[in-house]
């Protein structure tokens, strides 16, 4: 898809073991294992939680805030023309001591998702095909919080991790149709390595998901409204329901779980990870039928 981005960003970088003076080789050799390319690529790594013991070889924090703003020339009509609007975030990794360490992020996004069409649900690639779809959309507001935080700790041959994160995600929009949407996504990960051989570690970790969106949508002109669809998969719909005030629900529960063999600092080796979901269906509280 063909798009103009236009993206500014403050970034406050904030480390943390710099309690005292150093030169300029130490901060450019911080600088550089904060912003690690190689961790970036072996990102799958961290999803055990017990592998981030491992993730740096020191504390730092930082904190950003920016505006982005996308238009694409292109674009699937679910999924809208783009979004504009403020983003801020803050996450810190801290090293308490040799074996055990935390690490946390929290971040809030205000923004306008631009003229998305025949969809009145959020995340559209997670609960499609099943989403409620009409003729008119347009510009949909959406408020995004989210929250990490995890500990590891290394004990003899053992190294324990617990994770946890939960997003919120509100959308509406002030003009029919009116949607209000909420969505809440909580992820709890556990791990756990074992140095196997020399510096080599065998790990298993599994990750546990519970996803729900509730979804209403509300008519206030007198003049007439659009049928909403109820779109069933495989180019098919259903004539659902028009006027009034509907609800839908999405609701997901499933699990991940993976094996990693590793080198020390997550080298030579990557995981291997096989995940299945054990349960997504909708519901509909609120039904009325077309007549």
């Amino acid at each position: 898809m063909f798009s103009n981005k236009t993206s500014f960003t403050v970034l406050f970088i904030i480390a943390c073991s710099l309690v005292k003076a150093q030169d300029s080789l130490d901060f450019f050799n911080q600088y550089r294992n904060q912003y690690s390319t190689e961790r970036t690529l072996k990102s799958q790594l961290y999803y055990n939680p017990a592998s981030m013991s491992d993730y740096s070889t020191a504390s730092f924090s930082e904190f950003g805030t920016g505006y982005r703003s996308e238009h694409k020339d292109i674009y699937r009509q679910q999924m809208g023309a783009g979004e504009r609007g403020l983003e801020i975030d803050a996450r810190s990794f801290q090293k308490l001591n040799s074996r055990r360490a935390v690490w946390g992020r929290a971040s809030y996004e205000s923004l306008k998702q631009l003229k998305p069409k025949w969809n009145e649900n959020l995340d559209f690639n997670r609960v499609a095909p099943y989403v409620l779809a009409d003729s008119v959309g347009g510009d949909l507001k959406l408020e995004r919080y989210s929250f990490a935080g995890g500990y590891s700790e290394e004990m003899n041959r053992f190294t324990l991790g617990l994770e946890a994160s939960y997003t919120a995600q509100l959308g509406y929009r002030s003009r029919d149709p009116r949607i209000n949407n909420s969505a809440s996504d909580l992820w709890v990960n556990a791990g756990v390595n074992y140095k196997a051989f020399r510096e080599y570690k065998i790990g298993i970790f599994t990750r546990l998901n519970k996803y729900t969106q509730n979804s209403t949508i509300s008519f206030v002109s007198l003049l007439g409204n659009p049928y909403v669809y109820q779109m069933s998969g495989l180019g098919y719909s259903n004539n659902f329901f028009n006027g009034g005030k509907n609800a839908v629900a999405f609701e997901e529960l499933g699990y991940q779980v993976g094996v990693q063999i590793m080198n020390k600092d997550g080298r030579d080796f990557l995981p291997s990870c096989h995940s299945r979901k054990l349960q997504k269906h909708q519901k509909y509280p609120d039904q009325q039928s077309l007549l």
